[in-house]
């Protein structure tokens, strides 16, 4: 085996276990970002990374342990004012 190959083929090495290590280290904070406390509300669950369903009328957000919170919206009223 020439210097050449024996040189790729322990970058190649290299790459692969940086690339797992670099995904284990991923994987692991956001795991423990999702568990670390209970999720109460929408808003909560959006924030710690949860998926989010874009539905209609409301988003809804679901947690690993099967909790589904469903956004809120509040509906804004348009007022007109006679301006003399």
């Amino acid at each position: 085996m020439s210097l050449g190959k024996r040189l790729d083929s322990k970058f190649g090495f290299i790459v692969f276990f940086g690339f797992i290590l670099i995904d284990s280290v991923f994987l692991i904070s956001i795991f423990n970002r999702m568990t670390e406390e209970e999720v109460k509300n929408f808003d909560e669950c959006v924030q710690k990374g949860y998926p989010v369903l874009n539905s209609s009328p409301n988003r809804e957000c679901s947690t690993l342990e099967g909790q589904v919170f469903i956004e809120e919206r509040r509906s804004e009223m348009n007022v007109n004012k006679n301006k003399k």
